[in-house]
């Protein structure tokens, strides 16, 4: 199985029309070679049974022969001597015939049994011309010349009914058995004229005559009743029918005559006349021979003929059925691989990152809905990576826009962080200006009180308090202009609260007190400056009254004293003030790191782009129109690239 698993699927699908196709090659290449088989053995049926007839027609002679040549040894000569020499020509006429026709005859491609016959038998015609002239000179014995023929004949006969034996068909081995079994017969019959044409020649039997007789009579009938089981009804008609001509019955009274006079003989029968007689009968028997004979040529041949005509349709059949199966298979592994190797094909262009839409198979079987699949696949990935890769250019020319802006945002709270550590500064400044008016204050007062009980120095003490005066005038004016500047700074700072939303919120708050502070700074402030400039009045109306002097100065120490009370609370929302312009440091401080890291994220997206661009890049995407898939993308990326073109807008407009 591990084998299987790393043959290609054209091995595997070549295997598996492989063995069944030799399957199919082997029973058909069985059943061929049956055919052959059954051919080659109707060609030998047929080759025997030609044999046969020619067996046939020189033992139908050697018969007549050993008739006359019985009847001429039983005479001692004085008859059948003109008859047996003719015969003997009729004899070597078929003998020539037979030698003819084994001259192409292959004896070899048979059993031993049948050339042992066959070779036994033309071993005993070789003897043919010593047995003739020892007849002829009477030199041999009747029943060793009658013994010789019928060995002779039995040999010839044997290999004849060796036929019977090679067929496998039974209608011709049914066929060769009756027509062995009625050769066999006539035989007998034969033997049967010898036997008493010798007999009636001396006029009586000789020794063992009797009993041959007796049983060559007796073995006609066994061999008949053989044919009989074996012929068709056709042939046993044809027997009976033959049976009736009267050469039958003269023989059945010359067999009467023999029966009953076999003792003491005196048959007053002529050996001519019973030699006619038989020879009429077994010409009869002949002709029903050379009938069965041409019949079953026929047979044989019509079954060779159709051997070889199935031989042949077996053939055409094996080879249209492996033609078929060839052409099938080819057609069924054209119609697996082909889809298959598209797919394969896809898949290999898709891991070099060709996305090939042109997947076109119409099949309906499950391979064509495999590769219409794949096809769709292949589509919606085309369409997904044009898509990400639409995304991948908006976001990388997003990520540089957002990158830009985040330097600028934080380069802006960068500058943030500096004015707001410039306002705390400036603040801490108006503290110490503040602290310093207040103590300014608390020296008036004293002065005032010194002045309301030195009038003597109270021209040099308006002269220093109106120096004093325009001092403060002016310090004032300063504690008024930081606080018009505070109340800008408190609305810029709720402005940007305002801005930062939820965060915001609580700086908001702080960013207005500031800016109550401030305003209530500026009120005081402008309180102190008219306070100054009537302190400066008075002292220069001092200088003209001096008696009235002591009620201004003391009008004078209450104001300062009102002048201290201020600058305590101015000096305390100072402070808050400088407390809140801290935590909103702290604020701007907070904001510049997040710029930074906003910064380094912005720079972290732009490489993650470039990164997904250059994996993107990767695939490549037959264009299909400019609207689409890149649209669809572009249509979703400008969302995000709004919303970051806004916040930098918003981001430009916090600086200052």
């Amino acid at each position: 199985m591990e084998v299987l698993k790393n043959l290609r699927v054209s091995t595997k699908l070549w295997l598996m029309l492989l063995f069944p196709a030799l399957a199919i090659f082997f029973f058909a290449a069985s059943n061929v070679i049956e055919k052959q088989s059954l051919k080659n053995e109707l060609a030998q049926i047929e080759e025997l049974a030609d044999l046969s007839v020619h067996i046939s027609a020189l033992v139908h002679e050697t018969q007549k022969e050993r008739g006359r040549t019985a009847g001429y040894l039983g005479s001692q000569g004085e008859q059948f001597g003109p008859e047996l020499n003719a015969q003997r020509q009729l004899t070597d006429q078929k003998l020539t015939e037979l030698h003819a026709f084994l001259g192409n005859f292959d004896p070899t491609q048979y059993d031993q049994s049948f050339q042992k016959e066959l070779s036994a038998a033309m071993d005993a015609v070789g003897l043919l011309t010593e047995k003739r002239q020892a007849i002829t000179g009477l030199r041999l014995p009747a029943g060793d010349a009658i013994g010789y023929y019928t060995q002779m004949n039995a040999r010839f006969l044997d290999a004849v009914s060796y036929t019977a034996t090679i067929s496998r068909n039974a209608e011709v081995a049914r066929a060769l058995n009756a027509y062995g079994n009625f050769l066999k017969s006539k035989e007998r019959a034969g033997i049967e004229r010898a036997v008493l044409s010798n007999t009636f020649a001396r006029n009586s039997f000789g020794p063992g005559m009797f009993r041959k007789f007796n049983m060559l009579v007796t073995a006609q009938d066994t061999y008949l009743d053989a044919f009989r089981a074996s012929a068709t009804p056709e042939h046993q008609g044809l027997y009976e029918a033959i049976s009736t001509d009267p050469a039958f019955g003269e023989v059945e009274k010359f067999r009467e005559i023999a029966f009953a006079k076999f003792g003491e003989g005196g048959f007053d029968v002529d050996a001519g006349q019973w030699f006619k007689t038989i020879t009429q009968k077994i010409n009869v028997l002949k002709g029903m021979d050379d009938r069965l004979a041409e019949e079953l040529l026929v047979l044989t041949g019509d079954l060779a003929s159709g051997a070889s005509a199935s031989l042949y349709f077996s053939l055409l059949i094996t080879l249209i059925g492996v033609g078929l199966s060839l052409i099938t298979g080819y057609v069924v592994w054209g119609s697996i691989l082909r889809p298959l190797n598209m797919t394969k094909a896809a898949m290999e262009d898709l891991s070099h990152g060709v996305l090939n839409n042109d997947i076109n198979y119409s099949s309906r079987d499950e391979l064509g809905e495999m590769v219409r699949a794949f096809g769709a696949l292949n589509e919606r990935l085309a369409e997904t990576v044009t898509r990400v890769k639409n995304a991948a250019d908006e976001v990388s020319s997003a990520s540089i826009e957002f990158r830009s802006t985040s330097e600028q945002i934080s380069q802006g709270a960068s500058e943030q962080a500096a004015t707001v550590e410039e306002i705390s500064s400036t603040i801490e400044e108006i503290s110490a200006n503040v602290q310093q008016n207040a103590d300014n204050a608390q020296h008036t007062e004293k002065v005032a009180s010194q002045s309301a009980v030195s009038a003597k120095s109270g021209g040099e003490a308006v002269g220093e308090a109106a120096t004093a005066m325009r001092d403060i005038h002016h310090k004032i004016m300063i504690i008024e202009e930081i606080a018009r500047q505070t109340n800008l700074l408190a609305l810029n700072a709720a402005i940007e609260a305002a801005r930062a939303g939820e965060s915001g919120r609580g700086f908001a708050v702080v960013a207005a007190e500031v800016r109550k502070l401030a305003e209530r700074s500026q009120s005081a402030a402008g309180e102190i400056v008219e306070s100054a400039n009537r302190s400066l009045a008075t002292a220069e109306r001092a200088q003209k009254i001096l008696l009235q002097i002591i009620p201004d100065i003391e009008k004078t120490a209450n104001l300062t004293q009102e002048i201290s009370y201020a600058s305590n609370e101015q000096s305390v929302g100072i402070q808050e003030t400088n407390k809140a312009i801290q935590q909103f440091d702290t604020v701007v401080q907070r904001n510049a790191a997040s710029a930074e890291e906003l910064s380094a994220s912005a720079s972290s997206v732009a490489d993650y782009a470039s990164d997904l661009q250059e994996a993107i890049s990767f695939f490549k995407v037959e264009e299909q129109g400019n609207g689409g898939r890149g649209a669809y993308a572009r249509s979703v990326l400008n969302k995000p690239a709004r919303k970051v073109a806004k916040a930098v807008e918003e981001e430009e407009e916090f600086h200052f």
